[in-house]
């Protein structure tokens, strides 16, 4: 038996039907595969264009949850009234008043001071409370409501106490 020796690997015979990727039969219908690098395009459009559905809709989603019965924009704004709250007098004087219609805010200021806000009719009342420190002295709050004083009241001495407070009704349909 010769043997015959070649610088090419030793290759395993090919079996019947089972042809490289790339070899082509004329009788065969299946077009050759498409490349590599074909494969890796079409792969990373398929998956941008999944991140893109997945993002819009998310977008489609939040704005559905947003734009729900609850939601300003679906119905009309109430009306809202400026209410003005004023306290003269010197030195300083803790204050408390209405915000949002509903909440207060208290803080320590110096005299005088001046606070603007819109308050809709029908919720809680406009509400303005002054209390004096240890110094004592006298201040005044005064409550405006659409540039008109409705209620004034003045605190006086040690600690002294004054509290103004109003109803804003609703506006009659």
């Amino acid at each position: 038996m010769d043997t015959v020796k070649t610088d090419e690997p030793d290759a395993a015979p090919e079996q019947p039907g089972t042809e490289s990727p790339t070899a082509s039969d004329p009788n065969d219908p299946q077009p050759p595969a498409p490349p590599a690098r074909f494969i890796t395009r079409r792969r990373t459009a398929l998956i941008t264009a999944t991140a893109l559905a997945a993002a819009a809709l998310t977008t489609v989603l939040t704005r559905a949850i947003d734009d729900g019965p609850h939601h300003a924009a679906t119905s009309p704004a109430a009306p809202t009234t400026p209410v003005s709250y004023a306290v003269t007098g010197s030195g300083t004087a803790q204050i408390t008043y209405t915000r949002n219609g509903t909440a207060s805010t208290t803080l320590t200021a110096h005299l005088p001071w001046q606070h603007t806000t819109q308050l809709t009719p029908g919720q809680a009342p406009a509400t303005l409370s002054i209390v004096l420190g240890q110094g004592g002295g006298h201040a005044t709050c005064t409550l405006t409501l659409n540039g008109h004083p409705v209620q004034h009241a003045t605190a006086y001495g040690t600690y002294g106490r004054a509290t103004c407070t109003t109803h804003l009704t609703p506006p009659t349909p």
